[in-house]
């Protein structure tokens, strides 16, 4: 082999080098390109994500003022008050027992003798401010039948925990001025009808647990108490 065949074999040989080069430096450049496509369709999510998250601001931005506006201007959220720090007090046989408090409510009308009335306080251990009071009746229309009534007034500034299912109360009538919900059943244990009654003046709640041995009306119940 002489000196010009050598020289084409090698030649040959470097621009066969030189071509597979030009083709990996080719598909070389073209990788980034590839990796930026895959890199956009990767940060998509993050971008709705971000998008998403704009949005619950925006909304959270209207929503909330919106919500704290909703309340009366000196709203002050109640005191609530378990059942445990509750204290019953009994104070006397008439309304004038409880003036000291200076409860400005609307006080029932009714009055039996003093055997079959007691007026109690209602106060927390925990709370000096609260001030309410309970008033309970025992009706006697013959020996056979008896309705017991217990009436409790409360401030709205407070909710007594042994009270607050009366808020839920599903029926419902209108009395005198007021909205009244209402509850009522035939108890299987006792063998007499529970009676609970629910109505506020704005400043007051007012909670009336009633028992009797024959079925009373709502409006009648109301129209006993404050006649």
């Amino acid at each position: 082999m002489d000196n010009k065949e050598l020289y084409e074999i090698l030649q040959e040989y470097a621009d066969d080098v030189k071509a597979e080069k030009e083709s990996a430096f080719k598909k070389l450049n073209e990788q980034p390109k590839e990796d930026v496509k895959q890199s956009r369709k990767r940060f998509k999510p993050q971008y709705a994500f971000a998008i998403a998250m704009c949005m619950v601001v925006v909304v959270l931005c209207i929503a909330l003022p919106i919500a704290l506006t909703d309340k009366p201007h000196g709203y002050v959220e109640p005191t609530y008050c378990s059942s445990g720090e509750i204290i019953f007090g009994f104070e006397g046989n008439s309304l004038a027992d409880i003036e000291k408090y200076h409860i400005d409510a609307y006080y029932p009308t009714l009055v039996t003798d003093k055997e079959n009335m007691a007026v109690c306080s209602i106060l927390s251990d925990k709370d000096t401010s609260l001030h309410g009071i309970q008033i309970g009746y025992v009706l006697e229309e013959d020996e056979d039948e008896m309705t017991f009534i217990e009436l409790a007034i409360v401030p709205k500034t407070h909710i007594l925990q042994i009270y607050e299912d009366y808020f839920d109360l599903q029926e419902k009538i209108k009395w005198n001025k007021y909205d009244v919900k209402y509850f009522r059943a035939l108890n299987q244990g006792t063998l007499m009808y529970d009676t609970q009654i629910y109505f506020t003046d704005g400043k007051y709640d007012y909670f009336i647990d009633v028992e009797s041995d024959g079925e009373i009306e709502t409006t009648d119940l109301l129209n006993l108490l404050y006649n």
